[in-house]
């Protein structure tokens, strides 16, 4: 499978139903998105965090 974003140090791979795992993103230390596959699209708010 082809690299859908790379430089000259890194490349991406897009993930398969196959993948294993989860992501969840924390703001101060509150959950605010999980996704139950390694990869997921959350709404940030443009706003100051500590």
């Amino acid at each position: 499978m082809p690299g859908f974003w790379s430089d000259a140090e890194h490349a991406g791979i897009q993930g398969g139903l196959g993948d294993i795992g989860s992501a969840e993103l924390k703001r101060n230390g509150e959950v605010v998105g999980q996704s139950g596959r390694p990869f997921g699209v959350f709404a940030v708010p443009a706003e100051d965090v500590r």
